[in-house]
């Protein structure tokens, strides 16, 4: 077939390595205008002229005629001697398809323990369906275990055994996951470092019995320095450590980073010690030791090891054991990431500890490490902690109030609601209070304050009170924003009471919405603060100005005193009755306890006058006890 001629054409430049000949790149300068049209003519000549003589015989560039191209692609398609090919088969593609799968069948069945894994697929299929009777789920785990007892320990590195045996042992009967257990046993460490039998050990610390426990611990004494530096063993090593050892069996763990001795000779009676009673036993031992357990922990390191829990207990001890000198190297290896450490009870510790002892460069070099997650860390179980710490030893309360009470302030709300982001706020208000800080939390803190006292120059009420400083006015006026929703939450009010009475600035917006929220009467308003038990004791305690302290038998006000018994009585004047008589009559006491002179003369008498309603509430069976003590001040 003959190509139709068009003049439809356009020209193809001939394509080399090195770009398009420069000869035909234009000019970006404007070009002269022509002086006349024959000129222009002859120029536009010459120009085709060049071209032609660019075009390669062989047609390598040149001119194209898309039209003879389209022409060419027909004849391709055509076949010889100008008949049309035949079309293609429809069903060839779903037979070669077909073809594929019977291949890949039979490499699958050429496969070592094929038979077994297809038969074990099946079982699988059915047991791990989460509705299933117990009688015909307990069947299915003794066929899979029956199918499998033999060449377990083979078939266990594959991904799809390893979920079989995982699911096993999720729903199996204790004997049976016992028997899984006890096939298995000799290759847990092998396991631990397989990509898919990881999942298996996981499991059997998790359902097994103490007795299949301690023999896995047992498997990998001797091989902790090892698996640690295991990009998958380490992740099991954590597990055990963390969730699943008993206290003798982790330190069974640690003592392998003391040196091969501790590795090689485990103690039979299962008693294996700390190492400060290591030390303390064998003090000629210490700088091995030390130097061991200073090398496994920065070969971890190096490993990317530095959030595992056990690597924080080994952290710990070596800085709460070792030299000054060794304390500020191993301190410049861990400064960075001091974020990765705080989240647990043994790496607060341990950052509580750099805090006290570092140096005013390293502590500067911690803080600005910790306020990318000063939130989180505010918030966290341990992590409040070590905000505490900070506000006992960093001398440089700018840098704190700039990298960490700065990121706070958005979310001093959410912080007086939380469980532990509110002691954050209260220990800048009132120190380290036995009210809402534990024993052991208080022992560690007030650690913390023996050893600043060599580390840090600054007063620490002068500390306290910058601190308090920079937080006052934002807690000040939030309470004054939303004194409601503050007061009448359990964990935000305690906040807003050692606000109330310690901090720094003017508290005038802040009283009168505390007092605002209070003039209905509590009778007829079901929703009043003070028919909330918490709520009611903010009043009591702002009206006493100080907490009550059962030890000397006494409130300790607060200085300068906030006279808020004068701002509350005209509140509680306006419905004295219903005051009395409900929850808020412990405020009531309060009033009498605290008010002197012709104010409490005047509380008194209308107290009197109103002693009829007050007998009526004292009469019923739910009743305030603070109704009683009012009856007996006016008897």
């Amino acid at each position: 077939m003959a190509p139709n001629v068009s003049n439809k054409r356009k020209f193809t430049p001939v394509k080399t390595e090195t770009g398009p000949s420069k000869k035909y790149v234009k000019a970006e300068k404007a070009k002269e205008p022509v002086e006349s049209e024959e000129e222009e003519e002859e120029e536009w000549e010459e120009e085709d002229e060049e071209m032609e003589k660019a075009v390669s015989d062989d047609g390598a560039g040149g001119w194209v005629d898309e039209d003879a191209d389209e022409d060419a692609d027909q004849e391709m398609e055509d076949g010889e001697n100008g008949e049309q090919k035949p079309p293609k088969d429809p069903n060839a593609s779903r037979e070669a398809h077909k073809a594929q799968k019977v291949l890949a069948a039979e490499r699958k069945a050429n496969k070592p323990h094929a038979d077994t894994m297809t038969a074990a697929k099946r079982i699988w299929e059915k047991l791990r369906l989460k509705k299933l009777p117990a009688e015909e789920r307990k069947a299915l785990v003794d066929e899979m275990l029956e199918l499998t007892k033999k060449n377990v320990t083979e078939i266990i590195f594959k991904h799809d055994a390893s979920r079989f045996i995982q699911t096993c042992l999720k729903y199996g009967s204790q004997e049976q996951r016992q028997a899984f257990a006890a096939a298995l046993k000799g290759r847990y460490v092998e396991m631990s470092k397989s990509s898919y039998g990881k999942y298996t050990v996981i499991k059997c610390l998790h359902y097994g019995s103490a007795a299949t426990r301690a023999g896995i611990f047992s498997e990998f004494y001797g091989n902790v320095r090892k698996l640690i530096k295991h990009k998958e063993a380490a992740y099991v090593l954590e597990d055990a450590f963390r969730d699943y050892g008993n206290t003798a069996q982790k330190n069974a763990l640690l003592e392998e980073f003391y040196g091969q001795e501790f590795a090689v000779f485990k103690s039979e009676k299962n008693d294996a010690k700390t190492l400060a009673e290591i030390l303390e036993a064998n003090p000629e031992k210490k700088d091995l030791v030390l130097r061991n357990l200073g090398e496994s922990i920065v070969g971890s390191l190096k490993k990317g090891s530095i959030g595992f829990t056990i690597i924080h207990r080994a952290l710990h001890d070596y800085m709460n054991n070792c030299s000054d000198a060794q304390f500020a190297d191993m301190l410049d290896n861990i400064k960075e990431n001091i974020a990765e450490v705080v989240h647990t009870k043994d790496g607060s510790d341990l950052a509580m500890l750099c805090f006290a002892k570092g140096t005013p460069k390293d502590r500067k070099v911690l803080v600005r490490a910790l306020k990318p997650y000063a939130q989180k860390l505010a918030m966290d179980e341990y992590g409040c902690l070590v905000f505490c710490a900070i506000f006992e030893t960093v001398d440089d309360t700018v840098l704190v109030n700039k990298s960490l009470l700065s990121e706070l302030k958005p979310h001093l709300q959410e912080m007086m609601m939380h469980k532990y982001g509110r002691r954050v706020l209260l220990y800048i208000l009132c120190g380290c209070d036995p009210r809402y800080f534990f024993k052991e939390s208080t022992k560690m803190l007030e650690a913390v304050k023996e050893i600043r006292q060599t580390t840090s120059k600054k007063d620490p009420e002068v500390r306290r009170q910058e601190l308090l400083n920079f937080i006052s006015e934002p807690l000040l006026e939030l309470i004054a924003a939303k004194p409601t929703k503050l007061i009448e939450e359990s964990l935000s009010s305690q906040v807003v009471t050692e606000t109330l009475l310690f901090a720094n600035g003017d508290k005038g917006a802040a009283l009168d919405a505390i007092l605002n929220i209070a003039r209905e009467s509590p009778v007829v308003d079901v929703m009043h603060p003070v028919n909330f038990n918490y709520a009611s004791r903010v009043y009591k305690t702002l009206v006493s100005g100080g907490h009550w302290d059962p030890k000397e038998n006494k409130i300790h006000t607060v200085e300068p005193r906030l006279e808020f018994e004068s701002m509350m009585l005209p509140v509680v004047e306006k419905h004295l009755a219903d005051w009395a008589s409900s929850n808020g009559s412990y405020v009531v006491i309060a009033l009498l306890e605290t008010l002197e002179g012709e104010e409490r003369e005047r509380l008194v008498r209308k107290l009197k006058s109103n002693k009829a309603a007050i007998q009526a509430a004292a009469k019923k069976d739910k009743v305030s006890g603070g109704v009683k003590k009012i009856l007996e001040v006016i008897a």
